[in-house]
């Protein structure tokens, strides 16, 4: 099972904090990296990097901020590794490093510098492109590139900024608001139904795991000789899966947008989880084109996705209208349809259709696109209540 290590993303006057390690002192002896340490079982990642550089660099700092999960391999040692960074910001005082502790330099280093060290690849790699996306943007103030953000308007923006900025300001009332529409007795069905047939040691990816709801439940299935993924669009709903998941060690976290596909190696899941993440993809086809290729073969994906029961003329204005608001429900028949073209082979499926409930007026305000979507379908000319909208639960393999 991979290690996990906590390491410190440091920036200053368009420098990066680098430190090399000490000879003697593994993991990635006598090769650069961001100040990192291997998060102990009773400590979040968090604490660690809190503790490691008051250890090693006599730095105190604030709440760091989750910036980009990497995985590392350690070749001579024959060890893998998982790193979280963090964004620190620059604490007051003298850096130093302690005589005979983990690392022998310590420097301040430019793009240019960076590429030059050496360092493990997929770490040189981000650390490049997050520095040169930093060197490239204009020189404006934090004010004025809020200032700038705001008045663009949402056509202004890629899908990828969209979802972001939507679930920058959705995240802290996520959980509130799941709970309020599904209720316990859902909630409870579907962990049963995203937890089942998982075992000890397997290796999980939860797509679209946003505030990782599921991924404790996951954790503790597959047990410490397992693995589990969370991918998500967004850092501040990541941000929370971490809080979520504080003393679980066999989990790691990645930003990343789905609907490219999903950005790994092959066969190296057992099972792929997605619960709301299809209704949310412009064009479903790259992830599932991913799906077959993610998954072992005998794998599965369990999959939960907002539909329509079928394809009436007012679902139809429902979906155009959803549109507007990157949100993409398809008829039940055709995401199993998807399914299928993928290669996989449907296992078990169930359409259930949404209850009407009343949530509060404080959360159906957050809820405002809803409220614009059934006020579109009205302006069409149709009955909101024709509108069969439900969730489809599909479980499927890939065969050999």
């Amino acid at each position: 099972m991979p290690v996990i290590l906590s390491s410190a993303l440091i920036e200053r006057e368009g420098r990066v904090l680098l430190a090399r390690r000490n000879p003697e002192r593994p993991p990635f002896a006598r090769q650069w990296l961001l100040p990192s340490t291997v998060v102990r079982r009773e400590e979040s990642a968090e604490e660690a990097l809190a503790r490691h550089l008051q250890q090693e660099l006599g730095l105190s700092i604030g709440e760091p901020v989750f910036a980009e999960t990497i995985y590392l391999d350690d070749t001579p040692a024959g060890e893998r590794y998982i790193t979280n960074v963090f964004r620190v910001a620059q604490p007051p005082g003298e850096l130093r490093f302690r005589a005979h502790g983990d690392y022998d330099d310590l420097r301040w280093l430019l793009p240019d510098e960076v590429a030059a060290l050496d360092m493990p690849a997929p770490l040189r790699d981000w650390l490049l492109a997050v520095l040169r996306a930093e060197v490239d943007a204009p020189p404006v103030g934090l004010e004025a590139a809020r200032a700038a953000a705001a008045a663009l308007s949402q056509a202004d923006l890629t899908y990828t900024e969209r979802k972001r900025r939507l679930y920058a300001q959705y995240a802290q009332t996520y959980d509130e608001d799941q709970a309020a529409w599904l209720g316990e007795e859902r909630q409870a069905r579907l962990v049963t139904f995203l937890t089942q047939g998982l075992e000890p040691g397997m290796r999980v990816l939860d797509a679209g795991c946003g505030t990782g709801l599921h991924l404790r439940a996951i954790s503790e299935a597959i047990g410490k000789e397992g693995a589990c993924v969370g991918m998500d669009i967004s850092p501040e709903m990541l941000a929370l899966a971490r809080r979520r998941l504080i003393f679980a060690k066999n989990f790691a976290l990645r930003v990343c947008d789905l609907s490219h596909g999903i950005p790994v190696e092959d066969t190296c899941f057992d099972v792929i989880v997605a619960v709301g993440l299809l209704d949310q993809l412009p064009d479903a086809a790259p992830f599932f084109d991913d799906v077959r290729r993610v998954l072992r073969p005998g794998g599965i994906l369990a999959a939960v996705v907002t539909c329509y029961e079928g394809d009436s003329p007012a679902e139809r204005a429902h979906a155009e209208a959803s549109k507007e608001h990157d949100l993409y429900y398809r008829p039940y028949q055709e995401v199993l349809s998807a399914v299928r073209q993928a290669g996989l082979t449907v296992e078990s499926a169930e359409f259930m259709p949404f209850k009407a409930m009343s949530l509060g007026t404080d959360v159906e305000d957050r809820f405002e696109p809803f409220i614009d979507i059934v006020e579109r379908v009205c302006a069409r000319g149709f009955d909101p209540e024709a509108v069969r909208l439900g969730s489809a639960m599909i479980r499927a393999q890939r065969e050999g």
